[in-house]
């Protein structure tokens, strides 16, 4: 078959010598391929849970700066409430520990209104003849009295001056389309004597309906009911602070939505039309049962990789109330994950490159081995 013994031997040993690299290489890249499939799992356990990490701390700090804010209406009115209620106390002399007039009152809203600006109106009622028992003096068409019971409204007219007006739904139990009472903001204070967060409802302001949230105290005054102050907020603010808040996470690439008690949307990055109308809008019927079931200030995550989606939902509440409102947030993986994709992508081309440099090697080598035999056999050979 061979014309030379040397012919022979040299490629009989070739052989032998490739058979030996290639078992080798062949151990060396399956070895290798199952380190590297170790070293993608792991690292992508490692970082994805860093990731969610991550996320949950950026909704946190969200929730608390988002809190900070809603939280101020609510810090006013408390304020406000506590003031009504020293005027209908009385000292150790038997005189009222503060002798403030509704007038008085009234301009005490104005001021507070002027030095808030994100505030859209602050109102004052009281029960029939309560706080100071002087409805009487009050009667007729003062402004601000509903028959001489203090039920005052100041809101924004929309020129930089602030209007005037009388509250007529006080106790209106009519359902709105929103799904709360009309007379919300005044009767869940009455019923649970504690502040009260209402989901957006719609009221008319300057000819126009507006939609608002309402952030309500009680007037307490000898442990017994006498009113309410609140302070609403336009849910064209909460929109506005919700996109501040979306844009500065992962520059915008999600959507960030506001969930109310009773499930509404105050706020909505994806759809501003959808304000005030329930988050099965935007979201299916299970996803919102399920945000009713979470612990408070815990975020829940839950990662969905053939939709390409994570979404966190941290349920929140306002001290000292039963309001229960749930920021939720929905994030692109490619987005929140490129960081890993990148380093995953890296050790790729560092694992395809670290074999073909042992291929080439093993190559050389056997080629070497080759030739090693080839010119030794020639010497062995020879005397034959």
């Amino acid at each position: 078959m061979f014309k030379s013994i040397q012919t022979s031997f040299a490629t009989l040993a070739g052989a032998g010598i490739f058979a030996v690299a290639a078992a080798l290489l062949l151990y060396v890249m399956w070895s290798g391929t199952q380190t590297q499939q170790m070293v993608e799992i792991r690292t992508r356990t490692l970082i994805e849970g860093m990731v969610q990490q991550r996320v949950s701390a950026l909704a946190q700090h969200q929730v608390s700066r988002i809190q900070a804010e809603l939280q101020l209406p609510l810090l006013i009115a408390t304020d406000v409430a506590r003031v009504n209620a020293l005027s209908g106390k009385t000292g150790d002399d038997g005189m009222p520990m503060a002798n403030l007039t509704r007038e008085e009152l009234i301009n005490l809203g104005r001021e507070t209104l002027e030095q808030n600006p994100m505030l859209q109106s602050l109102y004052i009622a009281w029960e029939p003849n309560g706080v100071d028992a002087n409805d009487i003096m009050y009667g007729g068409d003062t402004p601000g009295m509903l028959g001489g019971r203090f039920a005052s409204w100041l809101y924004r007219d929309g020129n930089n001056g602030l209007k005037l007006e009388t509250l007529t739904d006080l106790e209106d139990t009519r359902q709105l389309p929103t799904g709360v009472r009309a007379g919300e903001y005044y009767l869940c204070p009455r019923e649970t004597l504690k502040p009260c967060v209402i989901d957006p409802a719609p009221y008319e302001m300057n000819g126009e309906m507006s939609l608002l949230s309402s952030f309500n105290a009680p007037i307490i005054i000898d442990g017994k009911f006498q009113g309410i102050v609140g302070a609403d907020l336009k849910v064209d603010f909460m929109q506005q602070l919700l996109t501040q808040v979306n844009s500065q996470l992962y520059s915008g690439a999600g959507e960030i939505a506001l969930i109310t008690t009773n499930g509404h949307l105050a706020a909505y990055t994806g759809d501003a039309s959808q304000l005030g109308e329930m988050a099965t809008a935007v979201l299916d019927g299970d996803s919102v049962s399920r945000l009713q079931q979470l612990p408070l200030n815990i975020p829940s995550l839950q990662m969905n990789k053939a939709q390409g989606q994570i979404e966190v939902s941290l349920p929140f509440t306002f001290p000292g109330t039963d309001a229960r409102w749930t920021l939720w947030l929905e994030l692109p993986l490619g987005v929140v994950m490129q960081d890993l994709e990148q380093l995953l992508a890296e050790l790729d081309r560092e694992h395809q490159s670290s074999l073909l440099t042992m291929l080439m090697i093993g190559l050389g080598i056997a080629l070497a081995g080759i030739l090693a035999i080839w010119l030794a056999s020639a010497g062995i050979t020879r005397p034959l």
